[in-house]
């Protein structure tokens, strides 16, 4: 197995994003991980949570890492607190979104109050930008202890395969 894929690209989904965040461009292995280290070294942390505050509480874009193998792709990513049943997951036009709900962690206190509370409540959400060597109808997903597993298959087409050479047969 690679780390890093071939072009994959990362996309954001925030009314507030950095200079490097906005410019969405298909890159190759190589540098994506340039642009990735370039962007969490140069924002703020707001900026890497995307800073969104929506109407319904926080959306986080969770952290992923993504694996390449020779007949496809596994996405990782860390939702907590996240149950199979409250994840959207959708595919248009290339591209994958990963959209998350999160019950809320509040519990009922019984007439006490709270002494300090940093479980934060939100959805997640991240989209992905697949290229054309993706099959979509062979996409599968699992949530398991609060990961995410997002497998891409490669269509057949796309896989390495070896082409058996054969002699010329003499008349």
């Amino acid at each position: 197995m690679q780390a890093m894929p071939g072009r994959f690209v990362t996309m954001t989904s925030s009314k507030t994003k950095s200079t490097n965040e906005k410019a969405m461009t298909t890159t190759n292995s190589n540098t994506i991980e340039t642009k990735v280290n370039a962007t969490t070294d140069n924002a703020s942390l707001a900026e890497r949570q995307e800073d969104l505050t929506t109407p319904q509480g926080w959306q986080y874009r969770p952290d992923a890492d993504i694996i390449r193998e020779n007949d496809q792709f596994t996405i990782l990513m860390d939702v907590p607190g996240v149950q199979s049943g409250d994840i959207d997951l959708q595919i248009d036009r290339g591209v994958l979104t990963v959209h998350a709900k999160v019950s809320s962690r509040h519990r009922t206190l019984n007439g006490r109050r709270w002494f300090v509370h940093e479980y934060g409540v939100g959805d997640y959400f991240r989209s992905f930008e697949l290229d054309n060597t993706i099959d979509p109808q062979g996409i599968q997903a699992e949530c398991t202890d609060g990961v995410l597993r997002i497998t891409l298959p490669k269509h057949e087409t796309a896989r390495p395969r070896r082409i058996e050479v054969r002699d010329r047969a003499s008349n």
